[in-house]
């Protein structure tokens, strides 16, 4: 029975028979609203449920991301410490070059810390760090490698290990890269990856 009906009957009838039925009348569309009402209870919880089992999930990862973040850029403040005998406001510089790199490439700090550690190990210069990243990130995006790994072989290339240079494809023998000095080399990957990391 529709709600006017109800209503209608309550004005016309006042007799103690039409009381009776408004009141049953209006107790059936109280229960039938208790049932949709249930209904919707039940949906509501179920989405809830799933969207706080998501939440959860999202804020756990966040969580993880962030205490890993802080690790990275302490294992890195440490190499500068330690390596470069860094004082906290070098460590601070650098910190802030890393987060300055990754929003000009998009590359991640997780990947820029240790490509740095990689070449500051190796250069013992804070400054030179810098300037060979800066090259790896183009040689990375030119070549299709990670950052961390075109690093490593400027590291090793640092000391005279030419051999992962091979695969930058430079048009040199493996004889001709051996006899080049680091700065020909380094000469020769700006040459050829200069202006590569576009973002």
């Amino acid at each position: 029975m529709a709600r006017g009906s109800v209503i209608a009957r309550i004005l016309s009838e006042y007799s103690d028979k039409g009381t009776k039925a408004a009141v049953k009348d209006l107790d059936k569309v109280g229960k039938d609203f208790k049932k949709f009402g249930d209904k919707v209870g039940k949906a509501f919880a179920v989405a809830t449920a799933a969207s706080a089992a998501f939440a959860v999930k999202v804020g756990y990862d966040a969580v993880k991301a962030a205490i890993a973040d802080q690790q990275s850029a302490a294992i890195l403040a440490n190499t500068l410490h330690n390596v470069a005998g860094a004082n906290d406001a070098v460590i601070a510089s650098i910190e802030d070059f890393i987060t300055q790199t990754s929003l000009a490439t998009g590359v991640v700090d997780d990947q820029l810390r240790p490509a740095f550690s990689s070449l500051l190990t190796t250069t013992r210069s804070v400054a030179k760090s810098q300037e060979l990243l800066t090259l790896a990130l183009d040689v990375s995006a030119g070549s299709g490698e990670a950052v961390t790994q075109v690093a490593n072989d400027l590291a090793r290339a640092y000391v005279g290990s030419t051999k992962g240079l091979k695969k930058y494809n430079l048009g040199l023998t493996d004889a001709q890269l051996k006899s080049k000095s680091f700065a020909e080399i380094q000469a020769l990957l700006n040459k050829q990856f200069a202006g590569r990391n576009v973002s």
